[in-house]
């Protein structure tokens, strides 16, 4: 039943959810093309849930106006969380990668995850970001202003010295040992 009510009602599911997400990147200031993404996550979420729907409980909209809503809220929060440094920690590597690593880069990968394992997780996702991203995207991906990234940056700085690993001169610019722009 539950099936036959999600195919039937899949051009209302998808308005509803539409509003809703753009209702919250609206009172997010999120990216605009954030909300095609909530409202996709949340009809998915609709569809994977749609079993649990019990008509002796509620009308089927409301059923889907809820999941919906909670979808939602539910990334909004992650979001915010993340943007805190508070989301799950991710590995830095693959144990694939280390295979193919000579050496040398093993070891300083070891270095570099005991050093982060002794920092905020902010500074942390910081490091982490900046091993593939520019300052500024960094920013723009945790949330934070720039002036945060950087002084996550001298922070980290700090403690890498502090370690024992030192900056290092290459093509003429500053770049520590773990990428971190001096």
């Amino acid at each position: 039943m539950a099936d036959v009510a999600f195919e039937q009602s899949y051009s209302v599911l998808a308005r509803i959810a539409s509003a809703h997400a753009a209702r919250t990147v609206r009172r997010h200031r999120l990216p605009s093309d954030a909300r095609l993404d909530l409202q996709q996550d949340a009809v998915l979420e609709l569809w994977r849930k749609r079993q649990l729907f019990d008509a002796e409980r509620a009308g089927w909209l409301t059923f889907a106006d809820r999941v919906i809503t909670n979808r939602i809220r539910s990334q909004m929060r992650f979001l915010f969380a993340a943007r805190r440094g508070y989301e799950s920690q991710l590995p830095l590597h693959k144990p694939k990668d280390f295979a193919a690593m000579p050496d040398s880069r093993i070891d300083l990968r070891i270095d570099v995850e005991r050093v982060l394992a002794r920092v905020s997780r902010f500074d942390r996702a910081v490091a982490v970001g900046l091993a593939h991203l520019s300052a500024s995207d960094v920013s723009r991906f945790l949330g934070v202003s720039r002036s945060s990234v950087y002084g996550a940056i001298e922070r980290l700085r700090a403690v890498f010295t502090q370690s024992g690993l030192r900056s290092y001169n290459k093509r003429r610019r500053q770049v520590s040992a773990v990428g971190l722009p001096t």
